[in-house]
């Protein structure tokens, strides 16, 4: 990820590289209480010094607001999986309801998010990521990232990226808030790669990151090929 001196992200009791590892892990080297291995923050504060303000912020009411700090804060209080795409899928189903609040996710609602690739201009849904395995429905013949520049990221919409060698190998974000002027982008990021594996399956502990743009949440992974999720 890369840091812009836009936003400061508070660590909130979540690890972070002032606490040391008494702070964070027992004896026998689990995560304490209190604590998870999942990136992230909160709230993002943002540095009006330097002439940002909320006001450039298109947020996802269902999920973000704006707190007496002038922070943008997490207001969401529902349940996610400790899955990024199933928290990612999660997300993006419910966006679409604008007036409605996200419930806790439940493993039998019914959703339909897929992955979109624009090769050539084109704009495909390649696979259902709400009704199809990922892994084994992924074209690896498709070379190309999704081209934002052609049809940006918007609130509602996700990132998919899968590992072009093994393609049970992904990770998805999604995207909550999007600032007007310097496009960068606020998501909810669940790692269950990057959790203890003792806790529930599902929590309210998820986090927020900020990046640059899609590209840059995709710097991140070499050898990935990067798609948009979007509902149908």
């Amino acid at each position: 990820m890369t840091y812009s001196q836009w936003y400061r992200q508070k660590p909130s009791g979540r690890l972070s590289e002032t606490d040391s590892d008494s702070d964070k892990y027992n004896c026998d080297g689990e995560v304490k209480d209190g604590y998870t291995r999942e990136k992230g923050s909160d709230y993002i504060e943002i540095d009006s010094d330097l002439g940002e303000n909320t006001m450039n912020w298109v947020l996802n009411r269902q999920v973000l607001g704006v707190d007496d700090d002038e922070d943008i804060a997490k207001v969401g209080e529902f349940e996610l999986p400790v899955s990024c795409i199933e928290a990612a899928e999660h997300i993006i189903h419910y966006s679409q309801y604008e007036n409605e609040e996200i419930p806790d996710w439940r493993h039998d609602q019914r959703k339909t998010v897929s992955a979109f690739a624009n090769q050539e201009g084109s704009n495909e849904s390649i696979v259902n990521v709400s009704r199809c395995d990922i892994s084994s429905n992924v074209d690896q013949s498709i070379l190309e990232d999704y081209d934002f520049s052609a049809g940006d990221i918007q609130i509602g919409e996700g990132i998919l990226v899968v590992n072009r060698q093994d393609t049970s190998i992904f990770h998805a974000v999604a995207v909550v808030g999007k600032n007007s002027k310097s496009n960068r982008i606020i998501v909810v990021e669940r790692n269950a790669g990057k959790t203890d594996g003792k806790g529930y399956t599902k929590d309210k502990k998820w986090l927020l990151n900020v990046y640059e743009s899609p590209e840059d949440f995709k710097s991140e992974f070499s050898g990935y090929i990067m798609f948009k999720l979007g509902n149908v």
